[in-house]
């Protein structure tokens, strides 16, 4: 098994992480086999489940997948308005003024 030890990020100190090069490249070369919608949904479970505190739920990970597919076909039909972040930026700034 090859192995390469890498440091971690500033943010998790000084940790140090054994990655199996061979088991992250078998992962890479299947996951590159999935339809683009399919890898966008794993690559946000991954970034989700980095966190030590996440737990996976299919229920609640279909319930995000059905919520964006709704949004997205919202914007694409131009059932939803949209504002620009200007606008956005400017709505916030008179809500929250600081």
């Amino acid at each position: 098994m090859s192995q390469v030890q890498l440091f971690s990020s500033p943010a998790c100190q000084s940790q140090l992480y054994a990655i199996d090069v061979k088991a992250i490249s078998e992962l890479a070369k299947d996951a590159l086999e999935l339809p683009p919608r399919q890898r966008m949904t794993l690559a946000r479970i991954l970034l989700e489940l980095s966190e030590d505190d996440q737990e996976f739920s299919p229920q609640v990970e279909a319930a995000w997948e059905d919520e964006i597919c709704r949004r997205m076909k919202a914007v694409e039909t131009g059932a939803a308005t949209t504002r620009s972040l200007e606008e956005v930026f400017a709505e916030l700034d008179r809500r929250f003024p600081s």
